[in-house]
């Protein structure tokens, strides 16, 4: 067994400034070396001479998982790679990143574990509190926007399961935005606390109350039947308007209220959401402050229509009915092909298939689109692992930006796959990232510490604010093809499209042209910096394309 040379002083000293350990571990006679910042991070005098010494130190919760990730690496099934709790010699706990491999022999065997411990406590301190952000509004307390949806989502299914009935209501505090203009910001937001300490006070315990917008709440009320909505708005209403002679805060003048029974009329969180929001638009243009949704004829076909396209999905998700149709991502200077854009289509079972777009519209109605996404994960994932040299991109429906549980399923699947990761891009639109641009941000954060891209779709469809690219942190930003195709003779599109490019240069962010129409367009974009460009002109979405069909020679056409 031949010695490992000791490394340069430098590479010591660069590994101690950066707060890290590194590590030596002989497999076969336990004995353990340590260099770097061991004082700082196992604390003052501390020493650990062997694996099993070290081992002591480590969160008994977390121990199981660190050891079947050195078994298994130790096994040749797979990198070594875990984060877990470690006790240093004053008792203080710290989350460190555990990353290594082994030398082997010729014969394969291991021999030791050379590593690098870092610290992330900030980190993992900082995704609690992101976390504690999702659910939570910092103002008041009460529930977020995002843990309504995620309860109205399980409150809908059980009542379609068990047959039962709930509301959801909208209540809008009148006039607020004249008290921020006459009073300021803190009087705003002391009237906004005790609303809702109101609505706690009129409610009953098993009724969700949750901040939905600057000057609005959402209650969730189960179980709850469409006559009961109109009197508890009304309880509701004079709760919050009362006078409080023990309170020196003068109560709102006026409430509005809204209101949508489920799951008649609500098929999913974003849809009790939406209506009950209408309803609130409708109960503020009233004299009683009060409107309940009623679906017109239109809107009820529109549902019914939409069942049904979302039964055909459903169909194909079960007996792997689903496909992808990969349409080229190009460089501008050379048409060459960088990744491919995943386009989800159905298998008509004869060969062909059929564009999805309009039924995923359908999907999201329902709020039936984390099963999609999750499926369309999963296909993008597999694919890659089987094609190595390629990239991919695949698209996110707005209403999975912000959901965790597609997040758990992403960390899952890539956690222990840096190289498929780094070849993932994931898209969102930019009217999604835009619904709740903080909770984007992190959500956005989050996908891009697993090493997977992310791209802001359609930017300038809602031709919202350069300013808000930077805090979104994106990596990459498609320009909506209604600024890109003639953009040769569009002056506006030029004066658009130049400063987009010049703001995603100076953020680091790469930029790709959907649509170009004309050599003279791709021209003006080149000129301009931009770096990509996607359409029909350089190749449309293909089920089997050149580099899938090296290995399936059998396997068919453009779609």
């Amino acid at each position: 067994m031949n010695p490992i040379p000791d490394p340069p002083p430098w590479i010591a000293a660069a590994i101690g400034a950066a707060g890290d350990i590194a590590y030596e571990l002989d497999l076969a006679t336990d004995r353990l070396t340590l260099g770097g910042a061991v004082e700082a991070l196992l604390g003052p005098g501390a020493s650990a001479p062997t694996g099993e010494a070290f081992q002591t130190r480590i969160n008994p919760e977390d121990l199981p998982d660190r050891l079947r990730a050195l078994a298994d690496h130790v096994a040749g099934q797979g990198d070594y790679n875990c984060e877990y709790r470690l006790r240093d010699a004053l008792g203080r706990v710290h989350w460190v990143h555990d990353r290594g491999a082994c030398t082997r022999d010729a014969a394969g065997r291991a021999l030791r574990l050379i590593g690098i411990l870092r610290p992330v406590t900030e980190r993992r301190q900082d995704a609690a509190r992101r976390a504690q952000h999702f659910g939570y509004d910092d103002l008041t307390g009460h529930f977020s926007r995002n843990r309504l949806a995620e309860a109205l989502e399980f409150a809908i299914a059980h009542a379609k399961r068990h047959e039962t009935l709930g509301g959801l209501m909208a209540v809008g505090i009148d006039g607020l935005a004249a008290i921020e203009d006459a009073a300021g910001d803190e009087a705003a937001d002391r009237l906004v606390i005790e609303v809702g300490r109101r609505l706690d006070s009129c409610l009953r315990a098993t009724d969700m109350i949750a901040r939905i917008g600057g000057d609005a709440f959402g209650v969730l009320l189960t179980p709850c039947d469409s006559r009961q909505l109109a009197p508890t708005a009304q309880r509701i209403r004079a709760a919050i308007t009362a006078p409080d002679p023990a309170s020196q805060l003068d109560p709102p003048r006026s409430v509005a209220i809204g209101a949508v029974a489920f799951p008649g009329n609500a098929r999913s969180a974003a849809d009790a959401l939406t209506r009950a929001e209408e309803a609130l638009a409708t109960a503020r243009r009233t004299d009683s402050g009060f409107a309940v949704f009623q679906p017109t004829e239109a809107e009820r076909d529109a549902e019914e229509a939409a069942i049904a396209v979302a039964g055909r999905l459903h169909r194909a998700l079960r007996n792997g009915g689903l496909m992808f149709a990969y349409q080229p991502v190009v460089r501008a200077d050379t048409l060459e092909p960088v990744y491919y854009e995943c386009l989800l289509r159905l298998d008509q079972g004869d060969g062909g298939a059929t564009n999805a777009p309009g039924i995923i519209a359908a999907v999201e109605r329902l709020g039936d689109i984390p099963a999609i996404d999750r499926k369309t994960l999963e296909m993008a994932i597999t694919t890659l692992e089987r094609h190595p040299p390629v990239a991919l991109s695949v698209n996110l429906s707005g209403l999975t930006v912000n959901n965790r549980a597609w997040l758990r399923s992403l960390n899952a699947r890539l956690r222990h796959a840096p190289a498929v990761a780094r070849r993932l891009t994931v898209e969102i639109t930019e009217t999604a990232a835009m619904r709740d641009i903080e909770e984007s941000a992190r959500f956005i954060g989050q996908v891009r510490e697993l090493g997977v891209r992310v791209a802001l779709d359609d930017f300038g469809a809602g031709f919202t604010s350069f300013r808000h690219l930077k805090a979104l942190a994106v990596d990459v930003v498609k320009i909506d093809s209604s600024f890109v195709a003639g953009v040769a003779q569009n002056v506006d599109s030029q004066l658009f499209i130049q400063s987009l490019a010049a703001v995603a240069h100076g953020l680091g962010l790469a930029s790709v042209a959907e649509g170009p129409a004309s050599a003279a367009d791709e021209a003006f974009l080149r000129a301009h910096g931009v770096e990509y460009f996607q359409g029909h002109r350089y190749g449309p979405p293909t089920i089997a394309p050149s580099w899938m069909r090296a290995l399936n020679p059998a396997s068919g056409d453009s779609a």
